[in-house]
């Protein structure tokens, strides 16, 4: 199952606590999704990724596997879907849901760069290829400024 997370505090250092004060919460025309078989919960790394995907959205969906995501996605309302997707399991879903219409952007995220080259050349809405998790905040805000503007 998809999971929607709201945690709104993030542990910095193991002496220090950051509080992120909650946005007042305003409908958004887009959501944010990241799939990735590896994902743990625990781990503070992916809590910490979540809590700033959290800043950049209202709704944040994680998956673990492909085919909730598929179904999340296909069946999930006309909002615009901004996908961070592992390169793990990229080359295996992309071509059952690259054609999708609310899905505007794919971050590729992982340690193997180097293997998807290709990718861009292949997937129009793949926006880049990640080895570390800032540039695709970045990237994010960008591509979601830009879907602002034009609405």
């Amino acid at each position: 199952m998809y999971q929607q997370n709201s945690k709104v505090s993030v542990t910095v250092t193991s002496t220090k606590s950051v509080s992120i004060q909650p946005r007042p919460f305003i409908t958004q025309a887009f959501f944010l999704m990241w799939l990735d078989g590896n994902m743990d919960r625990t781990v503070d790394r992916y809590r910490n990724t979540l809590v700033y995907l959290q800043n950049i959205a209202n709704d944040v969906y994680t998956f673990t596997q492909p085919d909730e995501c598929i179904d999340f996605l296909t069946e999930v309302d006309d909002r615009k879907a901004f996908l961070i997707l592992s390169d793990t399991i990229g080359k295996e879903i992309l071509p059952l849901i690259h054609d999708i219409r609310n899905l505007q952007s794919i971050y590729i995220f992982g340690d193997h760069e180097a293997q998807h080259d290709d990718w861009n050349n292949s997937w129009n809405k793949i926006k880049g290829k990640y080895v570390e998790i800032v540039p695709i905040f970045e990237a994010l805000k960008m591509s979601i400024k830009q879907i602002n503007q034009n609405d």
